[in-house]
């Protein structure tokens, strides 16, 4: 049985799954906070850039879904690294901006509710696996450990701490 964790311990562990994911997919990474932010109604955030805005009138092939599905990864992987921590998802899980963004995406790569559901849990499944490799799991701890001692991380020391994390357990 898991031990029961703080909300701000699961929330270092959220921004820290998308930060790892992010660096994991050569994404730019700005700085991770677990300081609540009441603008964006958020227990912490992770700022990553630039998130791809996907128009309907676009023409959708082959990239633009590798594209989207990279993002969907990224807004999946703070939920899924409290799964991982806690043994489920997150109650307030379908509250979340996060998984909006998801869906959103979800429904321009499928566009079809009863393909969605299959989709999104394949992709659910490649954000557990990317956050449970050893060097990634490490990276996650490592910069959730430093979340709960700092609050703030600035963006070229997360990048440090995971990039080290994933070193030492290669």
């Amino acid at each position: 049985m898991k031990r029961r964790r703080s909300r701000q311990e699961l929330t270092a562990y959220h921004e820290a799954g998308h930060a790892v994911a992010a660096v994991s997919l050569c994404r730019r990474l700005g700085k991770v906070t677990i300081l609540p932010d009441p603008e964006l109604k958020s227990e912490g955030h992770c700022v990553l850039g630039p998130i791809g805005k996907f128009n309907a009138d676009i023409e959708w092939n082959r990239r633009t879904e590798l594209k989207a599905e990279r993002d969907i990864i990224l807004f999946l992987a703070g939920v899924t690294a409290e799964k991982i921590v806690t043994g489920r998802y997150p109650a307030k899980m379908f509250e979340s901006s996060d998984l909006r963004k998801v869906t959103d995406l979800a429904w321009r790569v499928e566009g079809d509710d009863e393909k969605i559901t299959a989709y999104l849990r394949g992709m659910q499944e490649r954000t557990k696996a990317l956050l449970q490799s050893p060097r990634a799991w490490a990276a996650v701890k490592a910069l959730a450990s430093a979340l709960l001692e700092d609050e703030e991380i600035r963006p070229r020391t997360a990048r440090g701490l995971i990039t080290r994390a994933m070193k030492r357990h290669a």
